[in-house]
């Protein structure tokens, strides 16, 4: 349930449906190239110069973050202004100015556009968001990323970019997940993640030295072909391990094995469901008296039972309230510890339902636990937009 992605990190089969793309640019501080996503398609561009950073702001070639998403770029020698154009807005900027026009308005930069080596660069947040793009800049890639989209969705106030998105989904697109809706999936994994994100920050948990150095590997090990950026990916894998910090953080195995003690039981059943319903009443009912007369209840399964089920889950079913059809689980938490029930009717066919102590606490239980004592009441009383 809370498996790292970096684990996934692999060649995966593509089985999209349906969702809305965003196109994203992606530069890197000091790198001579850009990454330029649209369709889960990947392109890299050199670029005449690298993005610096100046006045804490940073520039980036302005043909390059311009023309990636169709604007056009014009250029006055005579008043060192370039112009760039999409749709209805208009923004020019003058060499060494800190004064821009937006549509007609005029606007204070932090930055002034300059030229080096023979390349105009301007601020790329100011010039991206005049256009209406939405920029985001990750510190622990040096990445800007320019997407025309705006944020996917804000949780408590946490921006989720389209960018991460789309990694997620790419990474969930594994074979052994078809048919599964991958947008509602990818939408509950980023939901999950940025709640505890939230979570760990409210809290003042910050990242282990651990974790970090988890995060930094699995970076060394991204393949630049990927159809993603390396930024947006560096953003899933700091959610992911803050929101691991935080669980261990209030994590108690005391109150994990408490919930698990109350809330769980041990059944195993003989399922009887072939023939006509008075055949069926006939069998469960030569079922039950062999089993209520101490027979061996392993061995009435084998004899009797209908569930294939039963092969995975030889030591018998574990659940809490809700998991199983309602005869069943009615029936089976009504039982003491070794008590048989007589047969239970349900849409399955009858059940002689024996219950059993509880094992001992499984990792995938001891992880649902987990979920429903520490995730999913930030969840439900999570804003989202």
């Amino acid at each position: 349930m809370f498996k790292r992605i970096a684990l996934i990190f692999s060649a995966v089969t593509f089985m999209f449906s349906t969702c809305a793309y965003a196109k994203t640019v992606e530069f890197i501080i000091d790198k001579p190239t850009y990454a330029s996503i649209d369709k889960y398609e990947k392109e890299t561009n050199a670029l005449l110069a690298a993005p610096f950073i100046q006045n804490d702001r940073t520039m980036i070639p302005v043909r390059a973050v311009s023309e990636s998403f169709g604007s056009l770029v014009s250029w006055d020698p005579n008043t060192r202004t370039v112009t760039i154009s999409k749709d209805s807005k208009t923004v020019k900027l003058t060499i060494d100015s800190l004064t821009a026009n937006v549509d007609g308005t005029e606007t204070a930069l932090d930055a002034a556009p300059c030229i080096v080596s023979d390349t105009t660069f301007v601020p790329v947040r100011f010039v991206s968001e005049a256009l209406g793009y939405n920029v985001n800049f990750v510190p622990r890639t040096r990445s800007v990323l320019v997407c025309d989209r705006a944020d996917y969705m804000t949780v408590n106030g946490k921006a989720v970019t389209y960018p991460e998105y789309e990694a997620m989904r790419y990474v969930l697109a594994t074979p052994e997940l078809t048919g599964v809706d991958l947008t509602n999936s990818t939408k509950a994994y980023l939901l999950k993640n940025a709640v505890l994100s939230v979570a760990a920050d409210k809290a003042s948990v910050g990242l282990t030295q651990q974790s970090d150095q988890a995060i930094n590997l699995a970076l060394e090990q991204y393949d630049e072909n990927l159809p993603f950026t390396i930024g947006a990916f560096a953003l899933l894998m700091e959610n992911e391990e803050k929101g691991f910090a935080y669980i261990d953080s209030v994590y108690s195995a005391s109150e994990v094995q408490n919930a698990y003690e109350t809330d769980y039981i041990c059944a195993k059943h003989i399922l009887i469901r072939s023939g006509t319903d008075s055949e069926q009443q006939a069998t469960a009912t030569k079922a039950y008296e062999q089993a209520a007369s101490v027979a061996d209840f392993d061995k009435l399964i084998e004899d009797f039972g209908e569930d294939p089920g039963v092969i995975n889950n030889p030591d018998g079913y574990v659940f809490s309230k809700g998991e199983m059809i309602d005869a069943f689980e009615t029936a089976a938490y009504s039982l003491k510890i070794g008590e048989i029930s007589k047969p239970v009717k349900s849409e399955y066919g009858y059940h002689i339902i024996k219950r059993l102590p509880l094992p001992a606490l499984s990792e995938i239980t001891e992880q649902e636990l987990i979920f429903n004592l520490y995730v999913a009441p930030l969840m439900n009383s999570s804003v989202v937009e």
